[in-house]
């Protein structure tokens, strides 16, 4: 009784969504219908991985996760948490561990070099491949050791973890090409300056969809 009335609220959700929104919300529908049936022999492929990293999990542990990168202060604080706390070995699995991260294909990263520098400190894998694996994982027991929880949580800066690693640095091609950028502004290179990071509401309501904005 309990399944029959949360489908007829579910059915009745849907249809007041398409005469609220209209054409493009009945299209919006009807893709991620879509997307729904293409994931069932996806996931169900997805399987075998998963059970492959059940099994080896008594002499390494593989943890996959997907990294926040929609939200520029996500896209620094989670991943520099994450890094600091690898690098001090804090909260680390007491076994041999190997981690998997990925930003989902869907994802718009809004910086990309930031994303271009985290690149370069840890093990970037498609995430075509790996989003699967990751969804399947967490509908099988004990899939919280196979996860990152740094990369999932906001976590206060207590213990002064930014100070004590070195997280982000730039190659000398980056250094050479942000000092020609400098010089276009009419700045030399031991000239002080200050830099203001600023956003307007110009920048969500380009991120967030007239569906979800209040």
């Amino acid at each position: 009784m309990e399944i029959i009335i949360k489908t007829r609220a579910f059915i009745k959700k849907q249809i007041l969504d398409i005469k609220t929104y209209g054409i493009r919300e009945l299209l919006r529908k009807i893709l991620l219908l879509i997307e729904v049936l293409v994931r069932i022999p996806i996931d169900t492929i997805s399987i075998v991985p998963c059970l492959i990293i059940r099994l080896i999990s008594p002499w390494i542990v593989i943890r996959i996760q997907k990294m926040p990168c929609t939200n520029f202060g996500d896209f620094l604080e989670y991943p520099a948490t994450y890094y600091c706390k690898k690098e001090l070995k804090i909260d680390q699995p007491r076994k041999k561990f190997l981690d998997l991260v990925y930003i989902h294909y869907k994802d718009k990263v809004y910086n990309r070099q930031i994303a271009k520098m985290w690149k370069r400190k840890f093990n970037f894998f498609s995430g075509y491949i790996l989003d699967p694996i990751s969804r399947v994982n967490r509908l099988i027991p004990g899939w919280k050791i196979h996860t990152i929880k740094s990369l999932q949580i906001r976590e206060r800066d207590i213990n002064n973890l930014f100070d004590k690693c070195k997280i982000l640095d730039f190659t000398n091609e980056e250094k050479i090409y942000g000092k020609k950028i400098l010089n276009k502004f009419g700045l030399k290179d031991k000239d002080k300056f200050v830099m203001l990071d600023v956003r307007d509401k110009a920048y969500q309501l380009k991120k967030i969809s007239a569906r979800y904005r209040d």
